[in-house]
């Protein structure tokens, strides 16, 4: 199946991860390959405190079928634009909620590998999680920001999603 997306994101260029910094400018030459890559979410609403159970689709050149895909910066930003159609091939007992037309898309993260970072392990960051350093992030166009906050546990959790404008076919 073919999900065609067309948005601009922002989030700061430099992230501070686990007390260590990542610039995404050092890294820009690999962006869209099986080393850096941007990740979405289909949100499957659920009965739990979180809202949502999610399960997610890696954006790499790898499953890109046409379109553009570029990393920019400016000041301390880097802006992510994607106007693209990509394959996405799900487990069968996720085609119907692929399929919706009213089902949610979120931006899911950023993947950077180990091999071009300083890091000794594979970096998956996510954004919906207020402690993140994607958290911040702004979807400049394409899509919208859905928050809410839970108590779980007597403690407070907020999330944030970052949601898209998608097309399925």
């Amino acid at each position: 199946m073919n999900l065609k997306l067309n948005f601009q994101l922002s989030i700061p260029h430099n992230l501070d991860i686990y007390g260590g910094n990542i610039s995404l400018i050092d890294i820009k030459p690999h962006f869209m390959t099986q080393d850096f890559y941007l990740s979405i979410s289909v949100l499957a609403p659920s009965e739990n405190v979180r809202k949502y159970d999610q399960v997610s689709f890696d954006l790499s050149n790898e499953n890109l079928k046409k379109g553009n895909c570029s990393l920019d910066f400016n000041e301390d930003t880097a802006l992510f634009t994607i106007d693209a159609v990509f394959i996405l091939k799900p487990k069968s007992k996720y085609t119907s909620l692929v399929n919706n037309p009213d089902t949610k898309w979120a931006f899911g993260g950023i993947s950077i590998s180990k091999g071009i970072s300083s890091f000794e392990h594979d970096l998956s960051l996510t954004c919906n999680n207020v402690k993140s350093p994607l958290y911040n992030a702004e979807v400049v166009s394409g899509g919208s920001i859905e928050e809410f906050s839970y108590e779980r546990q007597e403690k407070l959790f907020q999330s944030k999603y970052h949601l898209l404008n998608t097309e399925v076919s």
